[in-house]
């Protein structure tokens, strides 16, 4: 109440919303934040994707709406100039950011699905239409059917590939039928490097020693 231009605007707002439900909107969009003692905001928001992306921090634009983020990233919102707190409304969840010390506030929430991403201080201060990006299935096939090499070695050849890197693979073997001392304990498992032989295509070759190995002898499947 202490600048009369505006709350004779909002007075006349008020009356519009009552007379015409339809230009609320609109009549609605004066600015309010000066009239509780906000000074102009300075907005900084980041993602940080998950870990198993190996991507870095994303920083969001106001001026680009449209956003990819991996789904789970960690969105985080920092203003300067507000004296209440705004609030980060996400398609997965809201919060209402925490005052730090210098009178900056944050907060965090976490992107699950595609949907928009706003900030709220009387009205809204930012906003981004986020697609969440799944996280998809390594896609794995044998280039040849997995033999015994003349040393003795499981001889496997295989095309591997991941949107984001795969982390790890292995042969698993287990015997066609069972004996009664490996009930229980019939699977074997074991690690293929990735680190080598590997080339553009994703195809890698990977040799397991079974020459010692506890089903030797046995009709076995193996898979990776």
């Amino acid at each position: 109440w202490h600048d009369g231009v505006k709350a004779l605007a909002l007075a006349a707002a008020l009356v519009l919303c009552l007379a015409r439900p339809e230009a609320a909107g609109r009549a609605l969009r004066f600015d309010l934040s000066p009239l509780v003692g906000d000074a102009d905001l300075v907005v900084e928001v980041w993602a940080e994707p998950p870990a198993y992306t190996g991507l870095p921090l994303i920083r969001l634009d106001r001026l680009q709406p449209d956003v990819k983020l991996p789904a789970g990233s960690r969105v985080t919102a920092r203003v300067d100039g507000p004296r209440g707190a705004p609030i980060l409304k996400g398609p997965s969840g809201a919060a209402r950011l925490s005052r730090l010390e210098g009178g900056s506030w944050q907060g965090s929430i976490t992107i699950r699905k595609s949907g928009s991403l706003t900030l709220d201080r009387l009205g809204t201060r930012a906003h981004w239409q986020v697609e969440a990006l799944i996280d998809q299935k390594p896609v794995l096939t044998l280039t040849q059917p997995v033999r015994i090499d003349p040393r003795g070695r499981l001889d496997i050849a295989f095309q591997a590939s991941d949107d984001y890197g795969l982390s790890d693979a292995f042969v698993r073997i287990r015997p066609v039928r069972v004996p009664e001392g490996l009930r229980g304990h019939e699977v074997f498992e074991t690690p293929i490097a990735l680190e080598t032989g590997a080339d553009a295509d994703g195809a890698r070759r990977g040799f397991v020693d079974v020459a010692d190995h506890p089903l030797t002898g046995l009709d076995v499947t193996v898979e990776v």
